[in-house]
């Protein structure tokens, strides 16, 4: 799809192809790494749970959802307020 140079877009980030993590790694094949704080967790079912970031240097006041399994909430500790890393698949981004 041709776009201008400048010219405002739409995309979605599917929650499921966004992961987490508690410090910026860089040797992995995801290139998208945003620094993000967890604004609300909730019970997502068949265990999983449903992680609301807070991305303001990228997203403005715009949230993004990441999808992870019960399992990694509990291995991370994760809990609301905490400062983490969204990494984002770039073959996850949809227009």
């Amino acid at each position: 799809m041709d776009r201008r140079l400048g010219e405002g877009v739409r995309v979605r980030i599917p929650a499921r192809d966004v992961s987490l993590s508690l410090e910026e790694e860089t040797q992995s094949s995801i290139l998208n790494i945003w620094r993000a704080e967890g604004v609300d967790i909730a019970a997502a079912g068949s265990g999983q749970m449903l992680i609301k970031l807070c991305c303001p240097e990228r997203l403005g006041d715009q949230p993004l959802l990441a999808r992870i399994t019960c399992k990694s909430h509990d291995r991370l500790g994760l809990r609301t307020g905490m400062q983490l890393y969204a990494r984002i698949k770039s073959v996850g981004l949809l227009e």
